[in-house]
């Protein structure tokens, strides 16, 4: 799933720093249908939910496509050695395009914000 704008202040466990309503409705649709999840950070790549970091700003969005490519590179790569071959991805367009060869599940694709959350509210 992917991170989001909307940051706690203080450094804590990834899963803890994105407030959004969106990630938080994510968090609760991962948590209770998948094995293991990860978050999709576009400072950090691949991130456990356990892992402390601090507050940034940097999105994929306003990266331009060689550097959103390299962090595809890199996601891919941490992927294939953590998890299995097939994914689910609650994740925009921006932050799941550079993830090329990966076999992603996009259930919640082409849907905008307010649709997404209807969704996961159904769905968990």
């Amino acid at each position: 799933m992917a991170c989001c704008a909307t940051k706690g202040a203080v450094p804590c466990a990834a899963q803890d720093l994105y407030l959004s309503p969106l990630f938080t409705k994510s968090r609760a649709w991962v948590e209770r249908h998948c094995d293991q999840w990860f978050i999709l950070s576009a400072k950090h790549g691949l991130l456990a939910p356990e892992t402390v970091i601090a507050p940034y700003e940097r999105t994929l969005n306003r990266m331009n496509a060689t550097d959103r490519r390299v962090w595809g590179d890199r996601v891919r790569q941490q992927l294939e050695s953590v998890a299995g071959s097939r994914f689910v991805a609650l994740a925009g367009v921006r932050y799941c395009e550079p993830l090329v060869g990966l076999d992603l599940e996009r259930p919640m694709a082409g849907l905008g914000i307010g649709r997404q959350l209807a969704w996961l509210s159904r769905a968990t």
